[in-house]
């Protein structure tokens, strides 16, 4: 195995604010980390003030964007540490 790491991200907004302490709580025992492994939260409507477990590192957004806007601000953090063939996306579902 190799010590390159993975890039993980989340978007809360604010009607996912509730559940996003949960989420990444979970997130965090059910997922194996390396420690070149990088964890990002962006806080879409920059209202979010609980408590972030773990190692993760908050984007606050000036202005809320949309979904798409969120995801290519990822995959540019992901670019500029040359790990975008690492960042992790979601599996689709059938």
């Amino acid at each position: 195995m190799n010590n390159t790491g993975r890039v993980f991200g989340m978007v809360t907004s604010a009607n996912s604010s509730f559940y996003t302490f949960w989420a990444l709580k979970s997130f965090f025992e059910h997922t194996l980390l390396t420690a070149n492994d990088e964890v990002y939260l962006i806080d879409n409507y920059n209202a979010y003030e609980e408590m972030v477990p773990g190692r993760v590192n908050v984007i606050k957004n000036d202005a809320p964007l949309t979904f798409s806007e969120n995801a290519n601000k990822l995959i540019a953090i992901a670019d500029a540490a040359d790990i975008n063939s690492r960042l992790v996306r979601p599996a689709r579902r059938y």
